[in-house]
C-alpha cells in the first residue's frame, strides 16, 4: 500500500494534485519537460538520470529513510542467486491461485486546515495518515462507495 501526501500553501495552486494529466505527464515526459518544471516537479525520469547512466552504490551516502531501497537491493541480489543456484526468486508463482488476489488504487483529496503551529501540522498530517490507513484497511476502496474516515 503506497500512500503519497502533498501539502500546498492556502492560495497557491497544486498543479500535480489538481490537474489529472499533469502527474501522468511528468512521469512519461522526462527531458521534454522544462527545467522549471522539472525542478519544481521532479519524476521517474529525473531521479533516474540525477544519479548518472550507471549508479555507482559507493557513491552513495544512505541514511535510515532509504531502508527500503537498501531492502529492495538485498532482494534482488538474493533472486539472483536464487536464479543462479536454479531456484525461483520470492514472489514467482508457478501455479496462479485459483481466485485472483485481489489489488486496490485509490486516491483521496481532503481539504484539511493547518495547525496552529508547525508541530501541530506534524501531528495533524500523522494522524490523518493514520485515519486514511485505517479506513482503507477496514473498508478497501473499491469495496465501498463511500470513504469513510473515523
Amino acid at each position: 500500500m503506497e500512500f503519497t501526501f502533498t501539502r500546498t500553501p492556502e492560495g497557491e495552486i497544486d498543479e500535480y494534485t489538481n490537474t489529472p494529466e499533469f502527474a501522468t505527464m511528468a512521469q512519461n515526459a522526462g527531458a521534454a519537460r522544462p527545467y522549471e518544471d522539472r525542478q519544481r516537479y521532479p519524476a521517474d525520469y529525473d531521479a533516474q538520470v540525477g544519479q548518472r547512466e550507471i549508479a555507482v552504490h559507493d557513491l552513495e551516502h544512505l541514511v535510515s529513510t532509504d531502508k527500503g531501497i537498501i531492502m529492495m537491493r538485498r532482494m534482488i541480489r538474493e533472486g539472483i542467486r536464487a536464479i543462479e543456484q536454479g531456484r525461483d526468486p520470492v514472489g514467482v508463482l508457478r501455479d496462479p491461485p485459483p481466485d485472483p488476489i485481489p489489488t486496490y488504487g485509490y486516491e483521496t483529496a481532503a481539504k484539511i486546515p493547518p495547525a496552529p503551529t508547525p508541530e501541530g501540522d506534524e501531528e495533524l498530517i500523522r494522524e490523518t495518515g493514520i485515519r486514511f490507513a485505517k479506513s482503507y484497511l477496514a473498508e478497501p476502496p473499491g469495496q465501498s462507495q463511500y470513504l469513510r474516515i473515523q
